[in-house]
């Protein structure tokens, strides 16, 4: 059993104190363990196409050699930006992947993507939750919230493979052809203009 005691004092003075003494609930749910909670965790029943918001954009964040010797780590997220209802819901994705180091560090480096638990040049680690209940790596999801206002639809990328090319004035298209947990297919094409920024230094680069 445990005992935790704590004595809280608010902004406006009022006392807030806490007193527990039991046996608290801890389990591992880690998707490395055999409690892991079973998949398939997506929530989709059936194959999706990607159907972006009007206002969408791409924002792609380089973190340097934070993984592996070699290998710049990358995290993006393509999703909308309009924040009302309903133009500023609807799909969006997200991802880490790697790279070879040596390329452009304020630039979206293009390429096929294959979707893979390895750390190798052009590569997206596939979706995973961690023991908080986080999601992780590539991801699709559709942020048009539920009733209780949440955002209940998501779906862990497998495999498959994403190509990131460069288009007409700045902008970026994605090609999608992805598998979630379930084996739903995850397809699309998207074209649009984004920013890549260099967390190594202190000055962002917009493209």
């Amino acid at each position: 059993n445990y005992t935790i005691t704590a004595d809280f004092v608010a902004e406006n003075g009022i006392n807030i104190k806490v007193n527990y003494s039991g046996k608290p609930v801890m389990v591992n749910l880690n998707d490395n363990d055999e409690t892991e909670p079973e998949r398939p965790y997506t929530t989709l029943s059936a194959d999706h196409t990607y159907n972006f918001p009007e206002e969408t954009t791409y924002a792609a964040f380089h973190f340097g050699e934070y993984m592996k010797k070699g290998y710049d780590l990358w995290f993006i997220t393509i999703m909308g930006t309009n924040s009302t209802y309903p133009d500023g819901y609807g799909d969006m994705f997200t991802a880490e992947f790697v790279v070879e180091t040596g390329g452009a560090r304020d630039k979206l480096p293009t390429g096929t993507y294959n979707v893979a638990l390895e750390v190798k040049d052009h590569t997206m680690f596939p979706g995973i939750i961690d023991y908080a209940g986080n999601i992780l790596f590539t991801w699709y999801g559709d942020l048009t919230p539920d009733a209780e206002g949440y955002s209940s639809q998501v779906a862990p990328i497998a495999s498959g493979s994403v190509v990131i090319e460069e288009a007409e004035d700045g902008k970026y298209r994605f090609v999608f052809d992805l598998v979630d947990d379930a084996g739903n297919k995850i397809t699309g094409d998207w074209t649009g203009n984004g920013e890549a920024i260099d967390l190594t230094t202190a000055t962002p680069s917009a493209h």
